[in-house]
């Protein structure tokens, strides 16, 4: 779950004196990672602006002539809207209708303090080091400071004192809770099992990271055990790795998302296994539904060759 958006307060928090104004506050989302396929959709307008032939370059070369372009030209893109090295502060708020066993605060160390507040309490466990989508994240158990209903969380915490690369500049980095949770109209809730086909988000789960196995049996026509078989997997996106009847049948990490299958079907009924890995993508850009993927089976006849 993506906690925003940020209510963000720069200078450290003072409560207001009497006949003082208060602090503005500004409103950010959290930093967020675009589909590949979002950024490159993009690319043509940018490469026809900057006179650029895209049957001559890659899209990673069009990005770095964008950069020398605005080196060029003396713009300051990379200006920041916090002041580089200043302290300010993070307020976003969450609905919790079940707290599961475990619940981690998930964030990603940049090398300034990083203090957490949830509900008004400092949390005073020790960051662990965890790999949820850089080797940079740092988890911290936040359960014992949650309670049902509206929740709120602050961080405290510095802006770095360096310039990023143009043409961007600094982003609130995503701040996201993980557990054992579903997440209905934005509020954590109990998981449930569910049997028949829905999206992640009608599951509860919009941002799931990691494994989700599609399972389903077919029967197969004994005529065909004596041709070749080819498994093609169509609408996929994500790396996945096939079993059949149990037995594992190959890993495919992009097309052609083709698995011969021959030597592990049998004649009547078969299982099915597609164990798709999807990356952070599903929890910080825009998750692809799972549904609308489609396996078919393809059967090509054998040809004996004599020399």
């Amino acid at each position: 779950m993506i906690l925003e958006p940020w209510k963000v307060i720069v200078g450290e928090e003072v409560e207001p004196q009497k006949g003082e104004k208060k602090k503005d506050e500004k409103i950010w989302m959290a930093g967020r990672y675009a589909p590949m396929e979002e950024m490159f959709s993009q690319l043509p307008a940018l490469a026809n602006a900057l006179g650029i032939d895209l049957r001559e370059y890659c899209p990673y070369e069009v990005l770095d002539f964008l950069g020398e372009k605005v080196k060029e030209s003396g713009a300051d893109v990379s200006a920041e809207v916090i002041p580089l090295g200043s302290s300010y502060q993070m307020t976003a708020e969450f609905e919790v209708k079940h707290i599961p066993e475990r619940v981690q605060l998930v964030y990603e160390d940049l090398g300034e303090p990083f203090q957490v507040y949830i509900n008004d309490s400092k949390v005073e466990e020790e960051p662990q080091k965890c790999f949820l989508w850089d080797k940079s994240n740092r988890s911290l158990e936040i359960k014992k400071y949650l309670r049902r209903g509206r929740n709120q969380v602050t961080i405290k915490t510095r802006y770095p004192n360096y310039k990023d690369n143009i043409p961007t500049n600094h982003a609130i980095e995503p701040v996201v809770l993980v557990g054992k949770f579903a997440v209905v109209d934005k509020k954590i809730d109990e998981p449930k099992i569910v049997t028949q086909e829905k999206t992640e988000t009608e599951r509860g789960i919009p941002n799931y990271s990691g494994d989700i196995t599609l399972k389903q049996k077919f029967s197969l026509d004994e005529k065909y055990l004596e041709k070749k078989l080819i498994l093609e997997c169509q609408g996929f996106q994500d790396a996945f790795t096939l079993k059949i009847n149990g037995k594992k049948a190959g890993t495919r990490l992009w097309p052609p998302h083709q698995v011969d299958i021959t030597e592990l079907v049998q004649g009547g009924e078969n299982t099915i296994e597609i164990i798709i890995t999807n990356t952070a993508e599903n929890m910080l850009g825009t998750p692809p539904p799972t549904l609308g993927k489609v396996a078919i089976i393809t059967p090509y006849n054998v040809h004996l060759l004599t020399y």
